[in-house]
């Protein structure tokens, strides 16, 4: 529910919600880790969590790879992006800055930027313009 005012953690019976094709929680204030059973919405196609207090790593994302729009921003998510995140054939928006996320953007993604006629339109990444950013990207399309 965006901008629902929610404030709690997300349930990990999420997992349970075999067709949902669209979850859109951005604006609330939630908080805790994505959790794990997020891994079993096969069909989401758009994940919007930007904008709560969410935290912990983003690997449970990594097998939903129908996501075509894909925003985790300000939130306080840690660790790295997942390699798996390149195998989302069709992702066309992807915003991961306002973090803590940090190493490297994965080549895999940014080959889904830099293809001709990759999908990935939008990535954005706390990729600069500080002499060391937190998660180094060549190929992100705006740096924060």
């Amino acid at each position: 529910m965006e901008r629902g005012g929610l404030s709690s953690t997300i349930p990990s019976s999420i997992g349970r919600l075999s067709k949902l094709y669209f979850l859109d929680l951005d604006f609330n204030s939630l908080s805790g880790a994505i959790p794990a059973e997020i891994s079993q919405l096969v069909d989401l196609e758009q994940l919007d969590l930007n904008n709560n207090l969410l935290e912990g790593g983003i690997d449970a994302i990594a097998t939903l790879s129908k996501l075509f729009f894909l925003q985790l921003h300000n939130n306080n998510f840690s660790g790295s992006v997942p390699e798996r995140v390149g195998d989302f054939a069709g992702l066309g928006a992807f915003t991961a800055h306002s973090n803590n996320l940090t190493g490297t953007m994965p080549a895999q993604v940014c080959a889904l930027r830099n293809s001709v006629g990759g999908p990935l339109i939008t990535l954005t990444a706390d990729c600069g313009p500080s002499s060391n950013p937190e998660l180094s990207c060549t190929c992100c399309s705006q740096c924060w």
